[in-house]
């Protein structure tokens, strides 16, 4: 393998690496963790290894051969010259291969994330065990996005129904029985979701309360409210209150 090869791989490993470290400490990815990056440490210093066994092999074989050209492979019948070029090609792939797999881990850890979905809060959209792919980089949300969200320590998948700036209220209105009934409220209308269902409260929901004692909510910067298509079965920010924009993981891919 050449200098000028080297030197790319060896760019491209420490790239990686810097890159995947520099995303953590920035928190770019909420979902990714040290663990991973310690996989992708080990795969980049595999890289390495191989780098310098790469060296070493040349450095033999240019003792051995100072008049042979680089990158210029000569049949000989001695055997310790044939093991090098074995050697030597070997070391090749696994640098090659380790380059590849840096490079996967990366796009997995922060730029796509596959997730199935456990759980039926966004029914009929998304499916319970549903597989959906999520992109996570530098995503900055926006109102109707699917998004992946992570809760304590739980990753919940919901629809984003409001951003800084929005105002939250609660409406009385009645229902179809003609039962009188306090919903969801945003910039001074009732909020259905795209099947045309309301979000009704109940006394005991966080939301509820928060509204109530200011009669009306101003979201701020680095706040989101969530909910889920499901608007029976979903725990969202009507229970929870108001998200933090920081602890997005990122968008479900698609249109939904």
């Amino acid at each position: 393998m050449s200098k000028k090869r080297i030197t790319i791989i060896s760019g491209a490993l420490i790239f990686n690496l810097t890159l995947a470290i520099v995303l953590i400490l920035l928190k770019v990815s909420t979902f990714a963790s040290w663990s991973r990056i310690s996989l992708i440490a080990s795969v980049t210093i595999i890289g390495f290894l191989s780098l310098l066994l790469i060296d070493n092999n040349n450095e033999e074989i240019d003792h051995k051969n100072d008049w042979i050209e680089e990158q210029l492979y000569i049949k000989t019948n001695d055997k310790t010259d044939k093991t090098i070029d074995y050697t030597r090609s070997i070391v090749d792939y696994v640098s090659f291969f380790s380059v590849v797999v840096s490079i996967i881990l990366l796009i997995l850890n922060f730029v796509v994330l596959k997730a199935r979905i456990n759980g039926n809060s966004m029914d009929p959209t998304i499916l319970e065990k549903q597989v959906v792919y999520v992109y996570q980089f530098l995503y900055t949300p926006k109102l109707d996005d699917v998004v992946i969200y992570k809760h304590q320590e739980a990753l919940i998948i919901k629809r984003v129904v409001a951003l800084e700036g929005d105002v939250l209220s609660i409406v009385i209105t009645n229902d179809s029985d003609g039962r009188e009934c306090k919903v969801l409220g945003i910039n001074g209308e009732i909020y259905v979701n795209k099947y045309d269902e309301y979000y009704e409260f109940r006394n005991s929901d966080l939301l509820y309360k928060l509204i109530l004692d200011k009669n009306e909510i101003v979201i701020s910067k680095g706040q989101i409210i969530l909910l889920g298509d499901n608007t029976l079965k979903s725990r969202d920010s009507r229970h929870d209150g108001i998200y933090q924009v920081e602890r997005l993981v990122g968008k479900v891919m698609g249109d939904f």
